[in-house]
């Protein structure tokens, strides 16, 4: 696996862990959200869209936590 894929895969397994830390299921953030769907939150979350800088900070205003702490930790082993 490429570091490509893996980032991909701890991205969308902080926004999935956050997401469901915060008790909101993929319809209510899509209810929530000003243009992400929940079939695209699901490719993201599943590795298998990557996001743009812009739709991560979109979903880090929907979870209500900064783009960085969304981010933490992603860059270790």
């Amino acid at each position: 696996m490429d570091d490509k894929e893996t980032l991909k895969k701890k991205i969308g397994k902080a926004i999935r862990c956050t997401r469901e830390q915060k008790g909101i299921s993929q319809k209510q953030f899509e209810a929530m959200s000003s243009g992400i769907d929940r079939h695209t939150l699901s490719k993201i979350e599943n590795a298998r869209k990557f996001p743009s800088v812009y739709t991560l900070y979109q979903i880090s205003v929907v979870l209500d936590i900064s783009l960085s702490d969304l981010l933490k930790g992603i860059d270790q082993p």
